[in-house]
């Protein structure tokens, strides 16, 4: 059986069965270097562009990351603060460590994040006895891993200083 490409009309080099010839469609041609050059660069244009959308949409994944992690420590102190006699309450500028999960841990060693918490009676709320009923709670978080202005020491040349969530509340006597 002779192949489907192959024609049995002899060539000019003999009877030897040679692939046949195609004669071009009228009108046909192909793809010029310019079209060619010009498609790859719409193709790189649109790589580039969606690399660039990935790199962008992780940077927001870790900030809303850390926001998330950031709001549940704010949300621990405050409930840890409430849940604490006013005689017991940490003095005004404790510092309270957390891992990178918003664990509290027990001192600097591995922590990730640290919350300075200020307390300012409030004069207008005084017991009869003069003592205060309502306490202004300032909570300072920052990164544990710099030094930091917000908690009073000198940052590091070229790291951030900016506190990186500053809550207010209001604190009732409990007891």
């Amino acid at each position: 059986m002779i192949p489907p490409h192959y024609s049995m009309n002899p060539q000019p080099d003999g009877d030897r069965l040679a692939p046949a010839r195609f004669p071009a469609r009228a009108g046909a041609r192909g793809f010029s270097l310019v079209e060619v050059v010009l498609a790859l660069g719409v193709i790189a244009f649109g790589i580039v562009a969606l690399i660039g959308i990935l790199a962008f949409s992780t940077g927001l994944s870790r900030s809303s990351d850390q926001d998330t992690i950031i709001a549940a420590m704010s949300r621990q102190v405050t409930a840890e603060l409430r849940n604490t006699a006013f005689a017991s309450l940490p003095p005004t500028g404790t510092i309270w460590y957390f891992d990178v999960e918003g664990r509290r841990l027990g001192a600097k060693p591995g922590a990730i994040y640290q919350c300075q918490i200020n307390l300012t009676a409030d004069d207008a709320y005084k017991s009869a006895n003069n003592s205060p009923n309502l306490y202004q709670v300032r909570l300072v978080f920052t990164s544990a891993l710099v030094a930091s202005p917000a908690l009073g020491t000198t940052p590091a040349p070229g790291s951030p200083s900016a506190p990186l969530l500053t809550a207010t509340t209001a604190l009732p006597r409990n007891d």
